[in-house]
């Protein structure tokens, strides 16, 4: 089988998704059938021999495998790989084993043999925790946590600030506190830098903070501010790459692992954006981008001698109208890309998003982020304040829906971050998120407090309650509070109902 080949057959044994139809995937069930039957006999030897892209993202892919995994699991065909990860008591150990020796072309073959519910199997049954001595620590089997996106259009501190705490008050934020600046420039990223710092800081809260910029920009100012977690989007290819950040794989590679933490986005569709897959598919490209997170990872541990502080967030659906038109697809994505990471040894988590333009409705997507939940099992899902971000303009989840997303796993917030809330007073006597106007003012407070503000708590609640009414009128999903099981109320229902349809007519418009 030469490159053509194999690239014909990976598109066509995939499930069907829009963005595969431009390099040659299909809607023909029997076509698909006989391309997974062909996959499943090929050798993973022979996947291992044929490069699919001659760039610098295969390079790395190659120089950081181990080769003597590889040649071990030659002879195996797909399909006998995929019963050995689908063994019961068995698939565990075996992928200890040769994890390592399987690329990341292997792992995407896998996956597309695998139907839903083998997807959901594998991602419930292999957890990638971060380092620590924690009862629950990110990423671990009893964990299911939150990252907290407090964009700001105009980079308001206000707006900032109380989208962060309302959050905590919803028990989000225990794996980062983040935001995608409005202004990308070195004086601008510095100061939100150092604003997510004196919040973490004067909180005392157990997480990490990152400001959502291009890598290189952040190596020019970490001299300056201090920075956290560094981040950076990747993707499945070197031109795709290089269109998205100005950097080649060596480039990231060196920059990332002079960071202590690391934070990376990928996506289903990412290289559909810049014309750049290269004739992979969309599967395939995710794996690949998993690939280089697990390159990065490993060129950190070989220089600390420890383990490394990594995340990788998949945002599905932000490409929606390119790569994706149903939640049916939506949902496989998830558990495709879930399992992916999952089996390349990553902590993976999702931003279940979608354009106005997609189709996908604000309630449709809030079902289909609680099936994503239950069933790919990611280590956590993104979270803002309301559904529509203010600022990168699409649909992904609110704050309010994660209390009910951890009852619906059974899974809780970090350990760490479950005591801290605790003593800030936002949990009630039950343990659970005590979430209206009254928490997130003494939150305020206790901030304040922190910074040397001599006023006394009842004044600065005061202050905080009418800040956080000033937010609510001025269009955020603030102080709305919650029904029971922390349903959101009706004005805020009508609210999300009006954002979306007037988004999505002005859009088509």
């Amino acid at each position: 089988m030469n490159r053509q080949e194999l690239l014909g057959t990976f598109a066509l044994a995939g499930e069907f998704k829009e963005g595969d139809l431009v390099i040659g995937g299909t809607q023909d069930d029997q076509l698909r059938a006989d391309a997974r039957r062909n996959l499943a006999n090929l050798r993973l030897g022979e996947i291992a021999k044929i490069p699919l892209v001659e760039d610098g993202v295969s390079e790395l892919l190659a120089r950081f495998a181990d080769k003597n995994l590889m040649r071990e699991i030659s002879s195996l065909t797909v399909g006998t790989a995929k019963r050995m990860l689908m063994a019961s008591g068995s698939a565990e150990i075996w992928l200890q084993r040769y994890r390592d020796g399987l690329s990341s072309e292997m792992i995407a073959a896998v996956i597309k043999l695998m139907t839903n519910e083998e997807l959901a199997t594998i991602s419930r049954a292999i957890f990638n925790p971060l380092p620590g001595d924690e009862l629950v620590a990110v990423g671990s089997a009893r964990h299911f946590g939150a990252c907290i996106q407090a964009n700001s259009p105009g980079e308001n501190e206000e707006e900032i600030l109380f989208s962060i705490l309302e959050g905590l008050s919803y028990g989000c934020g225990d794996v980062l506190l983040g935001l995608t600046p409005a202004f990308n420039n070195k004086n601008s990223i510095s100061h939100l830098a150092q604003l997510l710092a004196q919040i973490v800081e004067r909180l005392k809260l157990p997480t990490r903070f990152c400001v959502m910029t291009g890598i290189a920009t952040q190596a020019d100012i970490r001299s300056q501010v201090k920075l956290d977690v560094a981040f950076q989007s990747l993707a499945g290819t070197s031109k795709a790459l290089m269109a998205m950040t100005q950097l080649d794989a060596a480039e990231v590679m060196a920059l990332a692992a002079s960071f202590d933490g690391l934070y990376f986005e990928t996506g289903q569709g990412t290289e559909l954006v810049y014309d750049e897959s290269e004739g992979v598919d969309m599967v395939t490209l995710e794996s690949r981008a998993f690939g280089l997170a697990r390159c990065l990872r490993k060129r950190f541990e070989q220089q600390r001698q420890r383990r490394s502080w990594i995340v990788v967030n998949s945002l599905v659906g932000l490409n929606s109208q390119q790569a994706f038109r149903s939640s049916d697809q939506m949902l496989r994505a998830s558990l495709e890309s879930v399992a992916a990471a999952k089996l390349h040894g990553l902590t993976v988590g999702l931003d279940v998003c979608a354009t106005f333009q997609s189709g996908i409705e604000p309630l449709a997507l809030r079902q289909l982020t609680r099936r994503i939940a239950e069933e790919a099992s990611p280590a956590f899902l993104n979270s803002i304040a309301g559904n529509a971000d203010p600022l990168l303009g699409h649909l992904t989840t609110s704050f309010r829906e994660h209390p009910a997303l951890r009852r619906l796993t059974g899974k809780q917030i970090t350990s760490a971050m479950s005591q801290r809330l605790k003593e800030l007073g936002a949990t009630n006597g039950n343990g659970l998120p005590s979430a209206n106007s009254l928490t997130t003012a003494k939150l305020y407070a206790q901030f304040a407090q922190a910074g040397d503000d001599t006023r006394s708590q009842e004044t600065l609640q005061a202050e905080g309650l009418k800040k956080l009414e000033r937010l609510k009128q001025q269009g955020f999903d603030l102080g709305y509070g919650h029904l029971e099981n922390y349903a959101a109320p009706k004005e805020v229902e009508r609210r999300m109902e009006a954002i979306y349809e007037q988004a999505s007519k002005g859009m088509h418009a």
